[in-house]
């Protein structure tokens, strides 16, 4: 029996997409983090950090709405959304180990994630590569100054809040396009 909205009737999007099994997802996840690894972003990224020179310690890397990667991908577009959640979470593991060389101190960097839609899955892999899964509004609480606060297409405004509650070291979230494309057409017809 299929999940199913309770107000619209419709089906979920864990019953419209279905999940891997547990093997299959830690496979994937590790196949996309190597990818990540070896990718020339992650050289230039890990080039950067090394020579950066960070004015605070950094001890603990917050990511929100980084996405699920346990459906099965049943089309390029799905295909596409899993990838990119399996990477932007490899993103973390690489920022925990350069910056935890960089302070001397391997593995010193606690890690936290924070997604209502992870599967059970999906947080005993990522609790496996010790990412921390907290429920909202725990990911929030967790900001403070000497943290990196990562967000990628969230559908909370994640910047702001934590822009409320404190200054963290470093921020790192994608562009939306949709967004930028209207601005862009609001300004022009000014």
């Amino acid at each position: 029996m299929k999940e199913r909205n309770t107000a619209t009737k419709e089906g979920t999007a864990d019953s419209i997409r279905p999940a891997r099994p547990w093997g299959e997802v830690a496979e994937f996840f590790e196949t996309n983090r190597q990818a990540w690894e070896t990718s020339p972003q992650c050289k230039q990224l890990r080039s950067i950090l090394a020579s950066a020179n960070t004015p605070v310690e950094i001890n603990k890397i917050v990511a929100f709405a980084c996405g699920k990667f346990t459906f099965k991908p049943t089309s390029i577009i799905i295909t596409h959304i899993v990838e990119r959640s399996a990477s932007q979470h490899a993103l973390i593991l690489t920022l925990r180990d350069v910056l935890s060389e960089k302070k001397g101190n391997l593995g010193g960097i606690a890690c936290y994630a924070q997604d209502p839609g992870y599967s059970d899955t999906d947080k005993s892999i990522l609790e496996k590569y010790g990412i921390k899964i907290l429920s909202d509004p725990e990911g929030f609480l967790e900001v403070d100054d000497a943290t990196v606060v990562l967000s990628f297409s969230p559908n909370v405004p994640v910047r702001q809040v934590v822009a409320d509650l404190a200054r963290p070291a470093v921020m790192i979230w994608n562009r939306i396009m949709v967004e930028e494309a209207e601005n862009e057409e609001e300004g022009a017809a000014m």
